[in-house]
């Protein structure tokens, strides 16, 4: 009794241990994120005072950024702290992507003239988690965005597409793809770890919040009894895929 009572204990503290990590991932992934946006506050201030329309806008889509920025984070960590089931209907995978990709647009200007979305009008309507998966299309078109290295995709002007997003059917499972033309460099072992929480809290302040919102998408994928994956082409291309189950 007095062993199965320490153990108990032990998973307690171990519990207790992991949330106290993940809040201070959480706080210092939002403090990060903060001073983007004050920064942005800043130049709209600054725009304001001199009467320059560029330098609002531009303040202002930092802002919006970074608001987003927060906002997916700590959907990531409920994502991950919540034992919650999922809620499935019959829905159409079309018009989810849609919204995803409207709703990036609408945070940042520039998303519209990055992204191109290759709609699959013969996609059958299937089961799953509306909430769920529409979580993880935001994630993976933002993560791709961030590996992209292509310099037009951190300048809106004149930019073109340089993430893709479509899906792909059979009988059996849906394929929603997101490819990043140009993908940063990654290490072996960044690639094996990227979607491990545990492992990217030790990793550069990046590599810690991409571990946060990929292990949050990849739990999801998961509970659909689906399967989420990276991969990096010999031509410097990648590729997440997510397969889901036709139900």
């Amino acid at each position: 009794m007095d062993r199965k009572r320490k153990v108990e204990t032990e998973d307690e503290d171990f519990d207790e241990q992991r949330i106290c990590e993940s809040l201070n991932r959480l706080t210092h992934g939002i403090k990060n994120f903060l001073q983007s946006v004050n920064g942005g506050s800043h130049l709209v201030n600054e725009g304001l005072n001199i009467g320059s329309i560029d330098s609002i806008g531009t303040g202002w889509d930092i802002v919006q950024r970074g608001q987003s920025q927060i906002n997916r984070l700590v959907l990531s960590f409920l994502v991950l702290t919540n034992k919650s089931a999922l809620k499935p209907e019959v829905s159409d995978i079309n018009v989810l992507i849609n919204g995803a990709v409207a709703d990036l647009s609408d945070r940042q200007s520039s998303f519209k003239k990055l992204v191109r979305w290759n709609e699959n009008p013969t996609l059958r309507r299937f089961l799953f988690d509306n909430h769920g998966i529409s979580n993880v299309v935001s994630i993976l078109l933002s993560q791709a965005l961030k590996l992209e290295t292509t310099p037009q995709a951190n300048d809106s002007a004149g930019a073109d597409p340089v993430v893709e997003i479509g899906t792909a059917q059979s009988d059996s499972e849906c394929l929603v793809y997101v490819a990043v033309a140009n993908c940063a460099p990654l290490s072996g072992k960044e690639l094996e770890s990227m979607f491990d929480y545990d492992h990217s809290a030790h990793e550069t302040d990046s590599a810690n919040i991409r571990g946060v919102h990929l292990a949050a998408a990849k739990k999801i994928v998961a509970a659909h009894g689906g399967q989420l994956d990276f991969k990096v082409n010999e031509f410097g291309s990648g590729q997440f895929s997510v397969r889901l189950p036709m139900k």
